[in-house]
Parts: C-alpha cells; structure tokens; sequence
C-alpha cells in the first residue's frame, strides 16, 4: 500500500508522501509509537538513495575506458 502511495508523483521518491503514509498506517493499526513507521520509511529512503550513488562507480570506470576519436584519422567510407 505504501509504495503504491509513493508513486503518485508528487515528490521524488515519495520523500514525504510515504513518512505520513507510514506514520497514518502505523497509527490505524495501533502501534504505541506511529512515529516509527515514518522513521523506518525514511531508513528505507535513505538506503535506496546510497546503494543508487554507488552506480557512479561502473558508470565512471566505463566513461573513462573509452577510447577518443582521434582526429588524425581519416574517416573511413563504407
């Protein structure tokens, strides 16, 4: 259900949208603390973000190892 919500595009990722979500959830289902359910959504936020940041790594390796189109040359007609 909550991630359903976040993905009406209303901000990115759902940041916001799934914290009163989790929080309304939590509370419906009566739990002493639904403030948890915010913070464990915000967890799951923030692991998504780091684990996504590391794709710069393969992306930077590839950029790097492809060779430059040498001026020199001629341009060769098939």
């Amino acid at each position: 259900i909550v991630y359903l919500i976040m993905a009406v595009p209303i901000s990115p990722m759902g940041i916001g949208v799934g914290q009163i979500t989790m929080h309304q959830l939590f509370a419906d289902f009566g739990a002493n603390n639904p403030a948890e359910g915010a913070n464990l959504i915000t967890l799951y936020q923030t692991i998504i973000i780091c684990v996504n940041c590391l794709g710069v790594i393969p992306y930077l390796r590839y950029k790097i190892s492809i060779p430059k189109p040498s001026e020199d040359r001629p341009a060769q007609s098939n």
